[in-house]
């Protein structure tokens, strides 16, 4: 079986740790085939919110830079993939399609934790009650966008 991994956090999105190097050499030393990394998207809010769980958007430069380096240095080792793990945020994804392919990004993680957006402060990690419809809803609603796009 073909070691991978696709679901892989730098310290960039504020609640990992870890730097993009020694992600792509642990792997490397444990055998792994290909590596994929996915830091949270950021996203360009259209308030002034700053998001604590996430890339910021001015760090995205970077993060793009050091994965298409490191895809590059250890290409004859491993594969490495350049992704975004991203939410179902319906008035952000016409930004996010754009950006995604602006960027040539890889590849996107669905990890859905917010309802509507991160700025309304509304996290699904633990949804009960009235947010369990509303999870369901807008991970269902999510993937037939992602189906509509391939």
């Amino acid at each position: 079986m073909r070691q991978t991994n696709f679901h892989t956090h730098t310290s960039r999105c504020h609640h990992a740790y870890g730097e993009d190097e020694e992600m792509v050499r642990a792997a490397i030393q444990n055998g792994f085939e290909v590596l994929g990394i996915s830091d949270h998207t950021c996203w360009k809010y259209d308030s002034d919110f700053v998001a604590h769980m996430r890339m910021k958007l001015d760090e995205f430069a970077d993060y793009k830079d050091s994965v298409l380096y490191l895809k590059d240095r250890y290409k004859k080792q491993i594969e490495i993939r350049f992704g975004l793990e991203a939410e179902y945020f319906p008035k952000y994804m016409d930004w996010l399609l754009d950006f995604c392919i602006e960027n040539e990004i890889d590849y996107l993680i669905f990890g859905n934790h917010y309802y509507g957006t991160d700025e309304d402060h509304i996290y699904l990690g633990g949804a009960k009650g009235e947010y369990i419809k509303g999870y369901f809803d807008t991970c269902v609603e999510g993937m037939k966008q992602v189906c509509m796009h391939t």
